[in-house]
């Protein structure tokens, strides 16, 4: 008689059990396919739980790459891919833009005319921050600048180039003697490129565009197993928001000094920048540098580190580039120096 009590008792517990594990199921099945659904028509949401998913499936295989897109780039045999000249339509869920490019960067929509090349100019060096990854050709920061200082401003920036090959392509430009001005755009990625310091040969380097730009679309086979993927990675997803909530999330800090070493390797090599006005601020919406050593550097006193202010507001909510608002408020806070 007990042994059939204990077993209706441990019958009833797992019954219940297996209704838990159902119900959970189906709530999460239905948070991740509203997740799903709502990125796939453009509609990313900033709610608990479904911002994270979001944001996993447009980092893990949904978003679209603007080095990948082949009729915005083309092959260059030192710097791998430059913007192709001409227009160049780019979208992700949160922006659909258009990049004009010509010989001296991106266009800046502000009635220059654009293959002038005038004196007391401005060159703004970076990665996709600076180039303007997601704003039209006038919300760049380059292009308010331009129109606020009634000064040249060159946007050189080009997505994925580190700080060696932002310069390599400054020299490609024929700039050098009409720019009394260089804005680098730093980003703590630049880091592993700034310190190889190597140009590969033309047969590596066309391996590699080959290989940025090659078909990435998923057959129904690959796509149904991507979404899998994404479905079992929700759960942790949900977990980490559950535990961000009881524990607040830390910043993520950096140690300055090596990003420092190798940027200066880099200068030391372009000599004839040495006599530029540099300003050099860093972009990144989760990282921080603990020991940024912002004012004029010590042994280069050409070089002003600086501290630019922004907010969440100023970037995508799952793209995490700078939307208009963050340029209009990188070209509010560089015009200080410039001026």
């Amino acid at each position: 008689m007990l042994k059939n009590k204990r077993f209706i008792m441990s019958s009833r517990f797992f019954a219940r059990f297996l209704i838990f594990i159902f119900l959970l199921l189906l709530l999460q099945s239905i948070i991740f396919g509203i997740s799903y659904i709502a990125l796939i028509k453009n509609k990313p949401i900033d709610f608990f739980g479904i911002t994270n998913i979001q944001k996993n499936i447009y980092f893990e295989g949904y978003r679209n790459i603007w080095q990948s897109n082949e009729e915005c780039v083309d092959f260059d045999e030192e710097l791998i891919y430059i913007p192709r000249h001409g227009s160049c339509n780019f979208k992700n869920p949160e922006f659909d833009t258009t990049l004009d490019f010509y010989n001296l960067g991106r266009k800046n929509e502000n009635n220059f005319d654009e293959d002038e090349i005038k004196n007391n100019g401005i060159a703004v060096l970076g990665d996709s921050f600076a180039m303007g990854w997601g704003v039209e050709n006038n919300e760049t920061f380059s292009s308010l600048l331009e129109k606020e200082l009634k000064r040249k401003v060159y946007n050189l920036a080009v997505s994925s180039y580190a700080t060696y090959r932002e310069f390599l392509r400054f020299n490609k430009s024929k700039l050098i003697d009409s720019v009394d001005t260089i804005i680098i755009q730093y980003n703590p990625n630049d880091l592993k490129e700034n310190l190889d310091l190597k140009i590969k040969n033309k047969d590596e380097n066309r391996e590699i565009f080959e290989f940025i730009v090659k078909n990435q679309k998923m057959n129904i086979f690959k796509r149904l197993k991507f979404i899998l993927g994404q479905f079992k990675s929700s759960f942790r997803l949900m977990f980490l928001d559950f535990r961000n909530i009881l524990f607040k999330k830390k910043t993520s800090t950096l140690n300055f000094d090596k990003h420092y070493v190798a940027l200066i390797k880099v200068l030391k090599k372009f000599k004839n920048v040495k006599n530029k006005n540099i300003i050099f601020f860093n972009v990144d919406k989760e990282i921080f540098f603990y020991n940024y050593p912002e004012g004029f550097d010590k042994t280069f006193s050409n070089i002003n580190f600086i501290n630019i202010s922004l907010t969440k507001d100023d970037f995508f909510l799952l793209d995490e580039h700078l939307n208009s608002l963050g340029h209009q408020n990188v070209a509010n806070q560089l015009k200080v120096y410039l001026k």
